[in-house]
């Protein structure tokens, strides 16, 4: 997707703006809070150093999702991408959908592990298939632990590839 349907997305997303006031029901299980004390905008830490940019920000989106928009550094320029996490009633999983430039469109699945909700995803064909798995876990009230793994086997093992730590620094719920 060019930048510019990637803004365009992300516009009209936005349009849809948050919708105060509307919680999943009472009685959900802890599943469906597990983002509750997502919102806000999130910079990453290196050592004890915050960096002055913001990495992503989250804001409520309709019913029981999450609007991302993220700013990664790759081949050393911020380039913006957007998430959409929202709790699949039907399968009772969290899901992600990923958007960033150059056309790159991807569909996450939710699992859960004992620290928390992960995402999930398959790539490559045949011997050079792998499963991709991602875990945001709060490690306090405005810090968290990004995790991004790797799997070679089918999810028997798993690699870690990065672990990254963010504070939030605006935004707080």
């Amino acid at each position: 997707m060019k930048l510019a349907s990637c803004v365009t997305l992300s516009v009209l997303l936005a349009t849809v703006g948050p919708v105060h006031g509307q919680q999943p029901a009472a009685g959900d299980s802890s599943d469906v809070h597990y983002y509750d004390r997502w919102p806000g905008v999130w910079h990453r830490v290196e050592g004890e150093r915050i960096d002055s940019l913001p990495t992503f920000e989250v804001r409520r989106g309709p019913g029981n999702s999450f609007l991302e928009n993220w700013w990664l550094v790759i081949d050393g320029k911020r380039t913006p991408s957007f998430g959409l996490r929202s709790w699949d009633k039907a399968t009772g999983t969290w899901r992600l959908v990923w958007v960033a430039d150059p056309d790159f469109f991807q569909i996450w699945d939710g699992i859960k592990q004992p620290e928390g909700w992960h995402i999930i995803r398959a790539f490559g064909e045949g011997s050079a298939a792998f499963l991709s798995r991602q875990g945001w876990v709060l490690s306090g009230a405005d810090r968290l632990v990004r995790t991004i793994e790797r799997s070679t086997d089918g999810g028997r093992s798993w690699t870690v590839r990065s672990r990254e730590v963010f504070q939030r620094v605006s935004g707080n719920p």
